[in-house]
């Protein structure tokens, strides 16, 4: 990362937001580092502070850090600011290195783990926030209360108390997390992948806020009217447990994560992933990935592109989407009532 930008800003904002509306921005605290991610200064600002643009770099030559980052794009969007370039969302980088497949046991109850700030925190054995209800005092900026019990200064310390969190859990995330023995428990981030979703999806999901998201409306009151069949079909097509006895569905659509963990028992795909040491530079063992010469160059080095929206995989993704939705409207196209003359 040291080799491609010369300033990061590690960055969080409070707002006060209610239902259907856009965050009321209150305050924005940064941290600019440099090149070796050593922290430069501190940014922080109240309402009535912001000015037209950004206080801190946003070219290609920094990168933009936050936690959840599609937030902080919201609120660059409510105060008339351009994005960032370049943006690593934290949260982002948290899914793909937790994403792992846990050993079955028919016994537990597994619920859906939290995936906050706080939990990457305490994944990565950092603690934080002690002398802070962090709960209570974000449910209290959030829905405005705040002011009775809170001051603008304490407002913006339990804000800078993020951005210091969220600092050292990048400083954490660029490196593999062990345990006592050596062992991977969550690999490096990839960093030019954690990019590539991030700039799409923190600046999409904003834009989506900000702009709200135009609808079919004919075509979805027809899908509405014919939910049933439309989510049917979509089973029968895409469902690999269609016509199981418990299959991973519902009949409605809805799915959990106890019927998916079953399937993937009686598919032998259930366990957990490889305790192997991984080799130096690498996230994988040897024999998963991580010889030397396996693997395709990475980058810039596999081909001369830009952005990578022309990349194999992008264009797949995209033409299997363009499929699916061909699929959908020809099938509610043919639930269609015929049209009188």
């Amino acid at each position: 990362m040291s080799k491609n930008f010369a300033q990061v800003i590690v960055c969080d904002f409070e707002y006060e937001v209610t239902d259907g509306d856009l965050p009321n921005v209150l305050c924005m605290v940064s941290y600019m580092l440099d090149e070796y991610l050593q922290h430069v200064r501190t940014i922080r600002l109240w309402r009535g502070d912001f000015g037209t643009i950004p206080p801190f770099d946003i070219s290609p030559d920094a990168l933009f850090v936050a936690y959840s980052a599609w937030a902080e794009m919201t609120c660059f969007k409510v105060l008339g600011w351009e994005f960032p370039v370049h943006i690593f969302d934290q949260h982002t980088a948290f899914l793909a290195a937790s994403n792992n497949l846990l050993p079955y046991n028919p016994d537990e109850v597994r619920k859906k783990p939290r995936k906050r700030l706080s939990d990457a925190c305490r994944t990565y054995g950092l603690d934080g926030w002690e002398c802070i209800d962090k709960e209570d005092i974000s449910k209290a900026i959030g829905n405005g209360t705040w002011r009775d019990r809170y001051s603008p200064q304490e407002v913006v310390d339990y804000c800078e108390e993020d951005v210091k969190m969220s600092l050292r859990l990048l400083r954490a995330q660029l490196q593999r997390f062990c345990d006592q023995r050596g062992y991977t428990l969550l690999p490096a981030a990839d960093v030019e992948r954690v990019l590539w979703w991030s700039n799409y999806s923190a600046k999409a999901v904003a834009l989506i806020q900000a702009r709200g998201m135009p609808i079919d409306t004919t075509l979805w009151n027809l899908a509405q009217e014919n939910k049933a069949a439309v989510v049917g079909e979509l089973l029968r097509q895409f469902d690999p447990s269609h016509n199981d006895d418990d299959p991973i569905y519902t009949p409605e659509g809805e799915w959990s994560y106890q019927r998916f963990e079953r399937w993937l028992v009686r598919s032998g795909v259930a366990g957990q992933a490889c305790k192997q040491a991984a080799v130096r530079g690498r996230a994988r063992c040897r024999m998963h990935g991580g010889a030397r010469g396996s693997g395709g160059p990475r980058g810039h080095r596999n081909g001369n592109f830009k952005n990578g929206l022309w990349t194999r995989e992008s264009v797949e993704v995209r033409k299997g989407m363009r499929a699916r939705v061909r699929e959908i409207k020809a099938l509610l196209q043919a639930m269609a009532p015929p049209k009188r003359g």
